[in-house]
């Protein structure tokens, strides 16, 4: 857990915005003083000076400078009145307001709405610009007098609950970095419940950086996981501000120390060098993969002439998917290439030399679940898009994240695990023992993946029996059906039981294949052997995590020995906990022992301290937990435009009001040239003129001509117009004139 101790060690390493060196001299030396009142305004009253000085290029730049120092000093900023050089659309003067100037005018609310509380306070503090002709936005007025209080920047907000999270919340664990301007750049986090479940399923994660928050354009990116019942689970989440090397580096070491140093056995990500250079050196021995599903949707881009032939992209879709040996691969990959003359593409050869890091054919040596692409992390994209809007703040997010994405999936694993315990599926065949061997120890997900290889198995497949020795068998296994014809090879040794298949779906997936299954029913094995239920898959796993006997910890290393006894004991004190919240008895039950507990181990710790008080001669005890003074301001990341918000004022409820309309003026708001005959025009309704005569391009109103039904006037289609027979033409989008269209079109 980073605690406040080590953020504030953070804080204090921060660069403040670029300047002359006097200035940034200066700016330091309030920076080291004591993190005190006094120290704080000082280091806002050196920002403020140099507000003043500042010179802006552009009216979005104008408004940041502004929007930084409100966010440091803790207040709402909004646009205010604007003037113009006369005849002209050129910007001469503009303000910018605190969101508590003004008062609120009662006279707009309507009859029966509720009366909402207000917010202004007539504040007068503000900042204005005057724009020279070069185009400068210089500070020409400045008030900073406020009359109301100021609140928190939404990063102190981030922090502070972080904070407490990790001071109520054990096992906690959060780290941020602050960029050289002192704005918060990364920013990673995870709960409790989430090393828990790294522990029982951190074997494969699952990490996609392709989610992006609309406010600050930060990538928000999910380590997600495989549970036992092949559901969605999170070990952690992280904003960033770049997809540098550098930045993967600091969070694959962030999230590798919050795991207790354990690296995942399988990472899928999508291709990014800088991302795939952070895993091989946080992560040398995890088989980092790539997603098939992003290699497949950036292939046309690359493929240019290949793209219109269908032959190509079976031969292409084979390599991606369905070969299952190396040599098969070579094969295809090789015939591919020499048939459509792709010996020197750039691309393709590229993606042949990582082809360890996609191809099945490569990777079924080491176990992976299954899993092929980054899909799961975009299923949790779009939970994470539900959660969002354009203008959320970083700490709401968090938040929502916790209470709506967290909460939901857990109660699914919840209801899931119930479901597991207090019923099972309907087994197909209600005579084999192997099924109903199966049922009592997967989860009802995965039995249903076992029930469906073992009918595979025995009602699709043909089998040859070979003898290979007095205890051994040889098995050949075809699927008449299939269009590949592909055999496969299984050897059974009846005494031990040991089964192996070329398949090596075991391996890869923690499960016996189909063929494999075949083997053990010509046998009459009735059983699943235990050497090959993969505790991952049942119904019992977190228990067989965390219920280790004394005799499996010693025989560990003291680091793994550590990590292991943590866990057990974080997850009985946790289960302990939340089994007897709900009883005041159970409760109390839990302090006593916790407290008896808890004087015993001190009356140890201080027995042992005692009789080493020598060995622990000159070192330093650090109090991790020491509030320290912050004497840095927390930055919020810069803001993006939100994408799809519009920079307008927002309309009042009688500007929103549509005016009436009447009879002789129903003319829609278009850029189309409208026939009077009918008083419509071509985007909006059917009957057109379709009589061309002579005529003059006015404003009036419509004439009683009635064109056909279904008839079209091709003078809708064209700037000028064809003439009709019509008295005159109008012209919508606010009777736009003749010029003002020309330099639309223009």
């Amino acid at each position: 857990m980073r605690n406040s101790s080590h953020e504030n060690r953070r804080i204090e390493e921060i660069v403040h915005l670029d300047s002359d060196q006097e200035d940034d001299d200066h700016l330091h030396s309030i920076e080291e003083s004591h993190g005190n009142k006094s120290t704080m305004n000082a280091y806002i009253a050196e920002v403020e000076r140099r507000l003043l000085v500042q010179v802006a290029q552009t009216e979005n730049e104008a408004y940041e400078l502004y929007q930084d120092y409100a966010n440091l000093v803790g207040f709402s900023v909004r646009k205010g009145k604007q003037y113009y050089v006369s005849g002209t659309n050129m910007l001469r003067w503009k303000s910018y307001l605190c969101s508590k100037e003004g008062v609120k005018d009662e006279r707009t609310r309507s009859k029966g709405t509720r009366k909402r509380n207000t917010t202004r306070t007539e504040c007068k503090a503000m900042i204005a610009f005057n724009i020279d002709k070069d185009g400068l936005w210089r500070v020409a007025k400045f008030v900073k007098e406020h009359n109301h209080e100021f609140a928190p920047s939404n990063g102190k907000h981030l922090l502070r609950h972080f904070k407490g999270k990790a001071n109520t919340e054990p096992g906690f664990y959060f780290d941020i970095q602050f960029n050289q301007e002192g704005r918060i750049a990364n920013v990673f986090w995870r709960d409790n419940q989430s090393r828990i479940d790294y522990n029982c399923f951190g074997d494969l994660v699952i990490f996609d950086t392709t989610y992006r928050t609309n406010r600050y354009d930060l990538v928000c990116a999910p380590f997600v996981g495989v549970n036992h019942h092949w559901q969605n689970i999170m070990f952690g989440c992280v904003f960033l501000s770049d997809e540098t090397t550098e930045s993967f580096y600091w969070l694959f070491n962030t999230f590798l120390e919050s795991m207790g140093s354990k690296a995942p056995s399988s990472i899928f990500t999508d291709q990014d060098q800088a991302m795939a250079n952070a895993i091989a050196g946080v992560f040398p021995n995890a088989r980092h993969r790539l997603c098939l599903w992003h290699i497949s949707k950036n292939a046309p881009s690359h493929l240019n002439s290949f793209n219109s032939s269908r032959e190509f992209h079976s031969f292409f879709n084979r390599c991606l998917y369905h070969c299952e040996t190396k040599e098969e691969f070579e094969k295809t990959w090789e015939e591919m290439v020499n048939k459509f003359n792709a010996q020197d593409h750039r691309w393709l050869n590229n993606l042949y030399k990582i082809r360890g890091k996609w191809s099945p054919a490569f990777n079924s040596d080491f176990f992976h679940g299954g899993v092929r692409s980054t899909s799961r992390s975009e299923s949790t994209n779009h939970a994470l898009n539900e959660i969002s809007t354009k203008t959320i703040s970083l700490y709401e997010f968090v938040l929502k994240y916790e209470k709506d994405l967290l909460g939901k999936w857990r109660r699914n694993e919840a209801d899931a695990d119930f479901f597991s315990s207090q019923s099972s599926p309907t087994i197909a065949v209600q005579d084999s023992k192997i099924l109903k061997h199966a049922v009592k120890i997967y989860t009802n997900t995965m039995y249903k993946e076992f029930e469906k290889d073992y009918l595979t198995g025995t009602g699709a497949l043909s089998c040859k029996e070979i003898p290979f020795g007095d205890t051994v068998y040889e098995f050949e296994l075809t699927n008449p059906e299939s269009k590949t014809k592909r055999v496969y090879t299984v050897f059974l040794d009846i005494n031990t039981l040991k089964v192996e298949c070329s398949c090596k779906k075991y391996t890869w997936m923690g499960m016996l294949c189909s063929h494999a299954l075949v083997a053990l029913h010509r046998k009459n094995v009735h059983e699943i052997p235990q050497h090959y239920i993969h505790t991952r898959w049942t119904k019992n796993m977190r228990k067989h995590v965390y219920m280790l006997d004394e005799g499996e910890l010693t025989r560990m290393d003291d680091k793994e020995a550590r990590v292991m006894y943590t866990n057990r004991a974080m997850r009985l004190a946790y289960d302990l906990v939340t089994r007897s919240e709900n009883c005041k008895k159970a409760r109390n039950i839990i302090l006593t022992a916790f407290a008896d507990g808890s004087k015993l181990l001190k009356e140890f710790l201080k027995k042992k301290n005692s009789d080493s008080t020598l060995a622990m001669k000159g070192k330093q005890v650090r109090d991790d937990f020491v509030e320290v003074p912050e004497v840095r301001p927390i930055l919020d990341p810069l803001r993006a435009k939100p994408k799809g918000t519009k920079n307008a004022r927002i309309k009042n409820h009688f500007e929103k009001r549509k005016p009436k309309t009447t009879n002789t003026d129903l003319r829609p708001i278009s850029l189309e040239v409208g026939c009077t005959g009918t008083g419509t025009t071509a985007s909006s309704f059917v009957q057109h003129c379709p009589t061309p005569v002579s005529g003059s391009l006015t404003a009036s109103t419509p004439t009683a001509h009635k064109p056909s039904r279904g008839s079209k006037c091709p003078s809708m289609r064209r700037w000028p117009p064809k003439h009709c027979d019509s008295a005159s033409r109008t012209v919508s989008a606010g009777r736009r004139t003749l010029e003002e269209r020309r330099r639309w079109r223009e």
